[in-house]
């Protein structure tokens, strides 16, 4: 039976409020409920040396602070954090690696600061002889060095019944006493995006695993009596949109030995979308976003843009458009075996007859350096064919050369001009989320990639986006990035498997522009229902031309 008397973590009361299925795992100590998490500082919590540089700049500038109290409150513990000395009075300061005070920050503050208000003794025996009061506001101190402001009369309120709900669940013993799926039944409040609930979500056929809903959407649908995705799938209550309802309906009916597809051929974006043409290029960037954190710069650096480029109409060894598991519907298309992708950088790329192009950075300085040349290069190959485009999946490429335009304050035109609506860059998940619904439960190019890859799917090394800036992040941190520094063989070979990681995403993102061309050639098919449209039957996706 787990202690319900015990204090309860003020960090873990603070993210019920938005989570009560991770509170519940911390109550009943369930520590393996719980997905790997290599990414967390996307919620904003500073490392350690980035505490002490915070630390450092306030000791410089004369301000008296003092952090990582131990503080609790009647069944409420917590370290406190920044404390500072100003104006004779201390403020309590929740630094944050984040550009707005989100609201899971300001539930965090509040707890901090009615921990903070009944500690008001600790508080003076750390430094006696300033016997200061808090301050009547504490802060958030954002990415930015900017702080924002918040009374504690109005801290003290929001916390009061984040409070309250945290403590009737920790004195429900039923609940704490349930099983994991019984607790997940129960709860009404789950995040859906946490590590816990990433656990928790497939196991128990949760309807936040259809692509469109969110807590608020599932919330609704509890209120309905349908606690899984099958039930809505299955018996959507009336007022639901029906494209929600046939989303539901694919990822619920798709198995793991099968895909399930449905294509618009005539949808607008899909029909616009141009065919492959000799001079087109497929740009992927890679970001590491945690690297060289500072008060006024915390967008990362963009340390390696890549390019696929094509001169000629043909498609290498043609072993595309293969799906790595058979579409319900499309027999004549056999599912191909995995294997190992490429062993060296530009072989994926030669094999569909493109040549990989890559620009790396590894300081500001470089970073400067890669826009340039990327620029210089594309300015290069448009002198060649002026009408070539560039593709890529995802708006994030474009906010990417945005933001190396503006923040080395250089080409700012040459970027405009690309990025123009009438311009050369073409964004294809646009096509993808206008066009195609699969039941992969989203549309990220991982997730699509199993109707086009084939033999050539992700390896484990080449499987995850954050995993990629962890990896780089390390190595810049050891300093082995740094000019002059020698690079040991292991470390090189990382640097190898991220090249490749971001070379494998432009090929992917050729494979599909070519895919989704062929999409344009199918009749419009319910891989649901196994309908097609009434003068034409199903027809196999033809293999590629040698020209398209």
């Amino acid at each position: 039976m787990p202690d319900s008397s015990r204090l309860l973590a003020v960090s873990e009361v603070a993210h019920a409020a938005n989570c009560q299925w991770r509170l519940w795992c911390y109550l009943t100590d369930h520590a393996e409920l719980k997905s790997a998490d290599v990414f967390h500082r996307y919620i904003g919590d500073l490392t350690g040396v980035e505490e002490e540089k915070l630390a450092a700049r306030y000791r410089a500038a004369g301000k008296i602070f003092q952090t990582n109290l131990l503080a609790t409150s009647a069944d409420l513990t917590g370290m406190l954090p920044f404390l500072l000395y100003e104006d004779e009075s201390w403020v309590l300061q929740l630094p944050r690696f984040s550009a707005h005070a989100r609201l899971d920050s300001v539930h965090l503050l509040a707890g901090f600061a009615h921990l903070a208000g009944a500690n008001q003794q600790l508080l003076n025996a750390a430094f006696p002889k300033l016997e200061a009061e808090l301050a009547p506001f504490a802060q958030i101190l954002l990415a930015d060095g900017k702080t924002v402001d918040f009374p504690l009369l109005e801290l003290e309120e929001l916390w009061e019944p984040i409070a309250e709900q945290a403590h009737i669940l920790a004195g429900d013993q039923d609940l704490l006493s349930a099983t994991p799926e019984d607790a997940w039944r129960a709860l009404d409040t789950v995040c859906g995006s946490c590590s816990y609930c990433a656990w928790a979500l497939a196991r128990f056929d949760d309807p936040l695993l259809i692509s469109g809903i969110g807590p608020g959407l599932r919330r609704e649908l509890r209120a309905e009596n349908i606690f899984t995705a099958s039930e809505f799938a299955t018996n959507p209550p009336d007022g639901y949109s029906p494209e929600l309802i046939r989303q539901a309906r694919l990822q619920v009916s798709q198995n793991p030995a099968e895909l399930l597809l449905e294509t618009n051929p005539l949808a607008p974006a899909l029909m616009a979308l141009p065919a492959p043409q000799a001079g087109d290029v497929y740009l992927d960037f890679e970001n590491d976003s945690l690297w060289g954190w500072t008060l006024k710069d915390h967008t990362g650096l963009i340390y390696l843009g890549g390019l696929v480029c094509f001169d000629a109409d043909y498609w290498g060894e043609q072993k595309s458009l293969t799906p790595a598991l058979p579409i319900r519907g499309q027999d004549a298309l056999p599912a191909a075996g995995s294997t190992n992708v490429a062993e060296e950088v530009g072989e994926l790329s030669k094999r569909i007859g493109g040549k990989y192009q890559s620009f790396w950075a590894h300081n500001r300085a470089e970073e400067r350096q890669l826009l340039i040349d990327l620029l210089d290069f594309l300015q290069q190959r448009f002198r060649r064919f002026p009408g070539m485009r560039i593709y890529h999946y995802s708006p994030q490429e474009r906010l990417y050369l945005q933001r190396l335009s503006s923040r080395h304050g250089l080409l700012a035109g040459e970027v405009r001009d690309l990025l123009a609506a009438n311009g050369p860059m073409r964004d294809l998940q646009q096509v993808v989320q206008s066009a195609i619904r699969t039941g992969q439960g989203g549309y990220s190019l991982k997730e699509m990639e199993p109707f086009y890859m084939g033999s050539w799917m992700r390896s484990e090394d080449l499987d995850n986006g954050a995993d990629s800036v962890i990896v780089y992040d390390t190595l810049a941190r050891k300093g082995v990035l740094e000019p002059g520094a020698k690079l040991a063989a292991e470390d090189a070979e990382q640097l190898r498997l991220l090249a490749l990681y971001n070379e494998y995403d432009c090929c992917s993102t050729a494979l599909l522009h070519h895919w989704l061309i062929a999409q344009r050639q199918r009749p419009r098919h319910s891989a649901v229902t196994g309908s097609a449209d009434p003068d034409s039957a199903p027809k196999p996706v033809p293999n590629l031309p040698a020209a398209l």
